[in-house]
């Protein structure tokens, strides 16, 4: 349980940085999570095996198609 909880927490903090860069696909990201509850986290983890790293390439992926 606490592994999931850090791991959503380290997912949303790598999301608000990359988006702090000011890159137009980060900000793209921040902007489609920004309601989201950690369920929805936890499913891009989870696909990722809890690797944070990859499970925001995934929510990178997924925000680039919607563009």
């Amino acid at each position: 349980e606490e592994t999931r909880e850090e791991a959503v927490r380290e997912l949303q903090e790598m999301v608000q940085a990359q988006a702090a860069s000011g890159e137009e696909l980060a900000v793209a990201v921040a902007e489609r999570v920004q309601e989201k509850d950690s369920g929805f986290f936890l499913r891009f983890i989870r696909a990722r095996k809890f690797n944070v790293g990859r499970a925001y390439e995934l929510l990178r992926g997924e925000a680039s198609a919607c563009l």
